[in-house]
């Protein structure tokens, strides 16, 4: 048996393997000196100089360490290590690099592009740098820098499977879906087993509208990869927006198996199961969600809906997640399998009100999705002004081009805060959403023009005042909607009632009212 070697004999070394410039041998033997003496002043003078000796040269181990610290989840420690070496050795690329991807993880991209730059600046042939700083222009919305930065990874022809589908990603945010399309397919033959290249295909064909293809594409990456997490979720929900919630249900059980407590996936199957009416079954999973999150509106809202709470008010952070996970399938799921109705009639509406005179300077969408309303309102008036809780639904909207200027936010206070009074005030199919209905009229009435029509529909209600449904959506009866227009100063000039779409087969009844002040 080797004999252990005396802590005087351990500083001997490491004095020895200091001279030689094997710093990290060193450090150790200084250590394994302190882990016997404590209070040995010369070891700790000594590993305390050579932890802070700016001369001491950079080794594997430092990367490492790092590297190990991302690896763990002790990124703040990691991002002190880091920024230490950097200050020691600012002439490294390699430890700007790190630095940036430490800060990404972090989530402070305006910082990590800074970390990504400065190791560019001292090495522009730095392909990773290059390909890190295009992914956080992609994920900060800045697709023109992002598509430069993939486009000089390609002339040089550095563009591995990797790169480009990262290039797709930076091509789908700026709405170029079919070269999207077409890097993802140069990414599979450069890497035919790429099973994200495959799940990435599957969701830009979902934006497209072509689900049966979108589900193929999913499909190949589980025939490479059984349990891919991704896949898995993006064909259950694929099945669930088409209808088939069945087919849903049995890979969420599957990933449910696998990850017991993602809230995606928890969340998915609730709402499967309340598709097929299975409510108690709903109820199991939502009780379990909020027991993950106690603070978890959208559950606390919808687990009221179907256990048949009396809420009068929605929440905002439950339209919020409907609508920004519903935007790509949104129109073709209304237009196609609901057969949706509203848009075409509020023109209607109005043109039978005003006639030739249906013409309104300033206008306002209220919860304007992605534009369906707009498109019919954009002939009747000069301003169009649109408004909707979840960013994704306005990206959609944008693509349209007919509103003159879109909010991101809760309608509400939007229209309280706006300094513009309104000829034409539209809410289609979004009080649904609200429940009580005192705060929007209140707001109407103060940013509205003499003569202006507020135009609005609801889900009928023959009962009194507001309903939560199971749906999750409000119905109003029409004494309630009545009331809240008098109360506000406003006079009822239209009432109607009206199919607005089919659910579960059947026409939802609803009405539409039109205010005037």
């Amino acid at each position: 048996m080797a004999r252990q070697m005396t802590s005087s004999e351990a500083m001997s070394q490491a004095a020895a393997q200091e001279k030689a410039g094997n710093i990290d041998e060193a450090k150790r033997l200084y250590a394994q000196v302190l882990n016997v003496e404590p209070g040995n002043k010369k070891a700790k003078k000594s590993l305390k100089a050579l932890r802070g000796n700016s001369k001491a040269p950079l080794t594997a181990a430092d990367f490492e360490r790092v590297a190990q610290l991302i690896s763990v989840g002790k990124l703040d420690a990691a991002r002190a290590d880091i920024n230490k070496l950097c200050r020691l050795h600012p002439e490294q690329p390699a430890l700007h690099n790190l630095r940036g991807v430490v800060l990404s993880r972090l989530s402070e991209p305006e910082h990590a592009l800074e970390a990504y730059k400065a190791a560019l600046s001292l090495e522009p042939a730095f392909s990773e740098a290059l390909n890190n700083l295009a992914t956080v222009y992609t994920d900060l919305g800045q697709y023109k820098e992002a598509l430069g930065c993939y486009q000089e990874l390609v002339n040089r022809g550095e563009a591995d499977a990797e790169v480009y589908a990262n290039l797709a990603r930076a091509l789908r945010g700026a709405g170029q879906q079919e070269n999207a399309l077409e890097a993802l397919r140069r990414a599979l033959k450069i890497n035919p087993l790429y099973t994200d290249a495959f799940n990435d295909i599957g969701n830009l064909l979902n934006d497209m509208g072509k689900h049966e293809e979108a589900i193929k594409a999913y499909e190949s990456a589980l025939n490479i990869e059984p349990r891919h997490r991704k896949a898995l979720l993006n064909l259950a929900l694929s099945y669930s927006s088409m209808g088939k919630p069945q087919l849903a249900i049995a890979l969420y059980q599957e990933l449910i198996e696998m990850q017991p407590e993602d809230r995606r996936t928890l969340s998915g199957i609730a709402n499967a199961l309340l598709a097929l009416g299975r409510d108690k079954d709903a109820i199991q999973y939502l009780e379990r969600l909020l027991r993950l999150n106690p603070e978890d509106r959208p559950t606390k809202h919808l687990l009221a809906a179907v256990t048949g709470d009396n809420l009068t008010r929605g929440d905002t952070a439950y339209a919020r997640e409907v609508f920004q996970g519903y935007a790509a399938n949104f129109e073709k799921h209304l237009t196609e399998s609901l057969e949706y109705l509203v848009p075409q009639k509020i023109p209607t509406i109005l043109e039978e009100l005003d006639g030739e005179n249906a013409w309104y300077q300033h206008a306002i969408d209220l919860g304007c999705g992605t534009g369906l309303v707009g498109l019919q309102v954009r002939a009747h008036c000069d301003h169009l002004t649109g408004v909707d809780i979840a960013p994704a639904m306005l990206d959609k909207a944008k693509e349209k081009a007919v509103y003159d200027h879109l909010v991101a936010g809760d309608i509400s206070e939007v229209l309280r805060d706006s300094d513009t009074r309104y000829d034409l005030i539209v809410c289609g199919d979004v009080l649904v959403y609200v429940g009580a209905l005192e705060e929007v009229f209140k707001s109407v009435a103060l940013h509205s023009n003499p003569g202006m029509r507020f135009i609005l529909s609801t889900e009928k209600w023959d009962g009194e005042g507001v309903k939560l449904r199971k749906s999750g959506r409000f119905a109003h009866s029409s004494e309630y909607v009545q009331r809240c227009g008098e109360d506000a100063g406003l006079k009822l000039i239209h009432q109607e009632e009206a199919n607005l779409r089919k659910e579960r087969g059947k026409w939802m009844q609803g009405e539409f009212f039109v205010f005037t002040r």
